[in-house]
């Protein structure tokens, strides 16, 4: 591909995330399902270029807004490409302009306001404000301050970074020294994760989905983040576990490997095209103890033999996913306020739904993806005053039965985030029933 085609390519990926619902991530793939022409250099510069643009957009629009006035008659992505080619990669005026050739492919000839826009572009990076400096909407610095504090900048920096490629070692298939000595003899370069006994940290992003260990179920894709959230279940052989939102199976996958794939897990969701996808991962792994259902209403009657009967319940809830930003940068950008308080609601419902399967003694275990406290601390809060026969189990209770390394957990639950810990930003509380 010429550079002028792989700047339209850039730039109809741009519109597509900051038009469309689907994450970063999936519109890249889909984009490049359907363009399999690209070759392998061609698709890694696009997306680099992607990812760049996307890191930096509350850089890129206040370069913008005090270059020109009018601006907003602009095309943004538009804007924003000539912005980034000009601050970011500092190309030279008749570079970006030759980028913009039809001829070859590429963009529509650059307008008479966009080259007037091109000569008084002035890069801001001393004067920024935070918010555009740390690249989220200003509406949101509120929660981030009441989050991490004083170190919300720290953080914000280490979401603005490439995620590492972390792998779960399926422990019913092999350990995870002759995963490493595989790897060595493919010259893959990986190192135990920190506190996850079964978890590797690539050294390079190599094309894992293709190798023999992925397809032979060795090895999964997975954050260490979500391994030690799968851990603090502590689902052990013989119990019956319920993973009451399980989507495409992640964390049913590692909690089968921890009951030696003895015992029973329900996992369950609503989302019945999400659920059809962990079928052929447990296939791959080779895991028998799991039944997938697919819940079509709240009180499905399929839950009721189920009833005060469950050693564990996994509620991994549907949440605003800002503790994944790393993978995501535009999802900052387009979340909602009012999101967070929706979310919120349907939290609480199904803890409050799912509850009612726990056993007494047995644990409710609530997990999301996310760092805001509303969906955090005070969705646990208002359940407890709801159901006052659990009690919440101390993180660090479980810590050293089932992962590595001193607990993190700097009270009650536990928080993971990028700046202290290099993983995306997930919350864990443990939940007893005591009547």
């Amino acid at each position: 591909m010429q550079p002028s085609a792989r700047a339209q390519a850039t730039l109809e990926l741009l519109n597509s995330i900051w038009t469309g619902r689907l994450p970063a991530d999936q519109t890249i793939s889909a984009y490049f399902r359907k363009r399999r022409y690209a070759g392998a250099k061609d698709r890694t510069q696009i997306i680099e270029q992607v990812y760049k643009v996307l890191r930096n957009r509350g850089r890129l629009q206040c370069c913008l807004a005090s270059s020109i006035d009018g601006i907003s008659g602009m095309p943004f992505c538009r804007a924003m490409y000539i912005a980034f080619q000009r601050v970011i990669e500092g190309s030279s005026q008749s570079d970006i302009q030759a980028l913009f050739d039809p001829s070859g492919y590429g963009p529509s000839a650059l307008s008479s306001n966009e080259i007037q826009l091109l000569v008084m572009l002035r890069d801001t990076n001393e004067t920024l404000p935070v918010w555009a400096r740390c690249n989220y909407p200003i509406w949101l610095e509120e929660h981030i301050k009441t989050r991490f504090r004083d170190n919300y900048e720290a953080e914000l920096e280490a979401f603005s970074k490439r995620a590492p490629l972390d792998l779960r070692v399926n422990t019913l298939r092999c350990s995870r020294d002759r995963i490493v000595d595989d790897f060595k003899t493919d010259n893959i370069g990986v190192v135990p994760t920190p506190w996850s006994r079964v978890g590797l940290r690539a050294s390079s992003f190599h094309q894992m989905r293709s190798i023999g260990a992925f397809q032979e179920g060795r090895i999964e894709i997975q954050d260490e983040s979500s391994q030690v959230a799968a851990m603090l279940v502590d689902a052990r052989p013989g119990m019956q576990v319920v993973d009451y939102c399980a989507g495409t199976g992640g964390k049913s996958l590692a909690m089968a490997a921890t009951m030696l794939d003895r015992g029973q897990i329900y996992a369950c969701d609503s989302d019945q095209r999400r659920l059809a996808l962990a079928r052929p991962r447990l296939s791959r792994a080779g895991v028998r103890a799991v039944q997938l259902h697919h819940l079509t209403m709240t009180n499905d009657p399929w839950l009721q033999p189920l009833e005060s009967v469950a050693d564990r319940v996994l509620v991994d809830a549907p949440c605003t996913g800002s503790g994944t930003s790393r993978r995501n940068p535009d999802l900052f950008w387009k979340l909602q306020e009012v999101e967070i308080l929706r979310y919120q609601s349907i939290q609480i419902r199904l803890l409050n739904n799912a509850s009612s399967l726990v056993r007494q003694g047995g644990r409710l275990i609530y997990v999301t993806c996310s760092f805001f406290c509303d969906e955090n601390e005070a969705v646990v809060s208002q359940f407890l005053k709801l159901k006052p026969e659990f009690r919440v189990v101390p993180v660090y209770n479980v810590w050293s039965n089932m992962l590595d390394g001193p607990c993190p957990a700097l009270g009650d639950y536990l928080l993971l985030s990028p700046a202290r810990h290099n993983t995306d930003a997930v919350f864990v509380a443990i939940l007893e029933r005591c009547i």
